[in-house]
C-alpha cells in the first residue's frame, strides 16, 4: 500500500497559502548563532481581538497572547504575539545582511521577563507566579520586575492558598519564590 509520503527522503509537495506578517523571535539571543531554525510567533494588531477581550489582552490575561503596546517608531500600533501559532522557521529567512534593517526593536529586560512568564504559562511550565496563581506554600517571594528593572530585591510573604497581588513598590504582578541560598 502506497502512502502519501512516497518520495525519496519521505518528502511531499504541498499547496499552501502564505502571507507576510511581522513576527517576534522567541529563540534566545544566545542560541541565534547556533541554531539552524528559529522559533517565532506572528504579531497581529490588537484590533484583531474581539472588543470584549482587549482589556484581558492588554493585561496579558489571554494565555496564548503576549501584548506589545505601540512604541513609535518601532511598533506602530498596539499588537500581540499569538503564541498558539508559534512555529519554527529556517535561519535562511533571516540573512545577517538584512537583520539590522528589518529588526524593529528588542524587548527590555522587564518585557523579556514578562514574555518568558507568558510563554512558560502558555506551554505549561510557569516561570514565576502572577495574579492568576495561588501560592502553594507559605514562603517569601521576590518581585521579578523590581529585580530586573532596578536591581532592587523586594520580598513579600504570601500565605499558602492566597492569590499573588501586585508589588507595592512597582505594581507588577510577577513573583519568584525565594529559597534558602538565594
Amino acid at each position: 500500500m502506497k502512502d502519501a509520503w512516497q518520495h525519496l527522503n519521505r518528502e511531499e509537495y504541498v499547496a499552501a497559502k502564505a502571507f507576510l506578517v511581522n513576527i517576534i523571535i522567541l529563540t534566545q539571543t544566545c542560541d541565534l548563532d547556533n541554531r539552524s531554525y528559529y522559533q517565532i510567533a506572528p504579531l497581529y494588531a490588537e484590533t484583531k481581538q474581539k472588543e470584549s477581550a482587549v482589556e484581558h489582552l492588554r493585561n496579558n490575561g489571554l494565555n496564548y497572547a503576549f501584548y506589545l503596546p505601540a512604541k513609535a517608531p518601532y511598533i506602530i500600533e498596539n499588537s500581540y504575539a499569538d503564541l498558539s501559532q508559534t512555529c519554527v522557521v529556517p535561519k535562511a529567512y533571516f540573512p545577517k545582511s538584512s537583520i539590522a534593517v528589518r529588526l524593529a526593536a528588542r524587548l527590555t529586560s522587564t518585557y523579556r521577563a514578562a514574555l518568558q512568564a507568558q510563554v512558560a504559562h502558555y506551554f505549561g511550565r510557569p516561570f514565576g507566579f502572577s495574579a492568576k496563581d495561588r501560592a502553594v506554600v507559605t514562603a517569601d517571594y521576590a518581585c521579578v520586575s523590581c529585580f530586573y528593572g532596578s536591581g532592587v530585591l523586594v520580598k513579600t510573604t504570601f500565605q499558602a492558598g492566597t492569590h499573588f497581588t501586585p508589588c507595592e513598590t512597582c505594581g507588577a504582578e510577577l513573583w519568584i519564590r525565594v529559597t534558602p541560598g538565594q
